[in-house]
């Protein structure tokens, strides 16, 4: 199965990388690609092409189960229900995909951080010290990590 619309998709996008760095953007304007935007789409992106694939499984799985009831002998049954089992499985699995997709770029468009050219968001930095014990009398090394609080 194909994705539908997939080469349009696909067209626009070359045509839009090709023609980004064709146009200057006034120096004061704010950069229409940003990393924050580019992820949210991205993901977004993402979630509806797998919640599509999922849907997808899922019709496989039932035209195969139909198929499964029908089964004339035993070998065709067993080969159609684990084939049933598959697409299920698929499903399922895309299904949480795209759902964790779908939350991460809601997060991004709607949630903290800034667009804001220069500006960073906070960093927190941690200090470790590791420290290396060892010597010719010792058929060991010690490795450890001490951390202030």
């Amino acid at each position: 199965m194909r994705f539908p619309g997939g080469r349009m998709i696909a067209a626009f996008l070359a045509l839009l990388l090709m023609t980004a760095g064709l146009i200057p953007f006034p120096a004061e304007a704010k950069p229409f690609f940003t990393v924050r935007k580019t992820f949210s789409v991205l993901f977004l992106g993402g979630s509806g092409y797998l919640g599509w694939r999922a849907w997808d499984y899922r019709r496989d799985a039932n035209e195969l189960y139909d198929q499964y009831k029908t089964a004339t002998n035993s070998d065709q049954a067993a080969a159609l229900f684990k084939r049933t089992s598959d697409r299920d499985t698929k499903s399922q699995i895309s299904m949480v995909l795209s759902a964790a997709l779908l939350v991460a770029g809601l997060r991004l468009i709607l949630w903290g951080g800034s667009d804001k050219q220069g500006e960073e968001p906070a960093k927190v930095v941690r200090k470790f010290n590791f420290d290396l014990t060892g010597g010719p009398e010792q058929k060991g090394l010690r490795v450890g990590i001490k951390r202030n609080f």
